[in-house]
């Protein structure tokens, strides 16, 4: 296996990663807590179960639980009962959620700004790499044989 491609793809990974928490240092976020509200924000009374999966971490459910706590205790989730099923509980951004989120968003992201240079200069190369990634998905998650 080509063992530059799996290089270059950490660096993509890491260079995202080190330019999201400069974005998000100001907050006083982790990437994974700004990864959290918005998920629930664009999936409003999801659960915790169906959080770890839009997350990619249902086999690391008690690291989403421990970030929600930490959201809850700085107020910006609230854990409320569902409208649907009384037992169940979801997840809801606070005011200060919404706010905290929208801040991120009207902030001079560099991320978003480099993302964008990306988007407009190579679209159609970047859909490429999509599908291809996708096929490596598909590849790397599918069952032993």
């Amino acid at each position: 296996f080509n063992n530059e491609f799996l290089l270059t793809m950490s660096r993509v990974n890491k260079e995202i990663f080190r330019l999201a928490n400069k974005d998000i240092e100001k907050l006083n976020l982790t990437v994974l807590q700004l990864f959290v509200l918005h998920t629930i924000s664009k999936n409003p009374e999801i659960g915790l179960n169906e959080l770890a999966e839009h997350l990619n971490l249902s086999k690391s459910k008690s690291t989403v639980s421990g970030v929600v706590d930490r959201l809850v205790n700085q107020n910006l989730l609230d854990r409320v009962a569902s409208q649907k099923d009384r037992r169940a509980i979801v997840l809801r951004l606070t005011e200060q959620g919404k706010e905290k989120l929208q801040d991120y968003m009207n902030s001079e992201s560099i991320l978003s700004h480099k993302l964008n240079v990306i988007e407009e200069n190579y679209h159609d190369e970047l859909q490429q790499v999509v599908k291809f990634h996708n096929k490596i998905l598909e590849i790397l998650t599918s069952e032993e044989e």
